[in-house]
């Protein structure tokens, strides 16, 4: 029997091949929701004063720093708590061609929970990552919309 399971397989994997079917992989979640932040730095933030992140801006520097925040299980709890969604989602973050822009993207087989984590996001970050680096200010650009 399972000579004949063996058979059937390598037949089956020869018919794709010859097929031209593409083998590449398929997404793992079907909607997507994103939302996209600036991050920055300021050392007069840093000692509350007045100042804003166009003057003196490290973010660039501190990039993967924001990155690994927004990556962190600290954050990842609260977006959960926040939104009431425990799981049947994917996060990506990266930051926009090396710069301060940060793009949060929230994948799922349902959209609306992709919507709504991506949402939990926008709420849960500008929130954390000054409580973590002192000085560090977060501006949402674009809100999340749903797929």
């Amino acid at each position: 029997m399972k000579k004949h399971i063996f058979i059937f397989v390598c037949l089956l994997c020869v018919a794709i091949l010859l097929s031209g079917c593409d083998m590449a992989p398929v997404k793992a979640f079907g909607y997507t929701s994103s939302a996209v932040f600036y991050v920055c730095y300021s050392d007069a933030l840093a000692y509350n004063e007045q100042s804003a992140c166009d003057t003196y801006s490290r973010g660039g520097e501190f990039i993967q720093t924001y990155i690994s925040i927004c990556d962190s299980n600290k954050v990842l709890e609260k977006v959960k708590e926040t939104s009431g969604i425990s799981d049947g989602f994917t996060v990506n973050i990266e930051a926009l061609d090396d710069t301060e822009i940060i793009e949060i993207s929230v994948s799922s087989w349902d959209k609306q929970v992709a919507y709504d984590v991506c949402v939990a996001y926008t709420q849960v970050v500008p929130e954390v990552v000054p409580e973590i680096v002192v000085g560090s200010n977060v501006k949402i650009i674009d809100l999340p919309k749903v797929p």
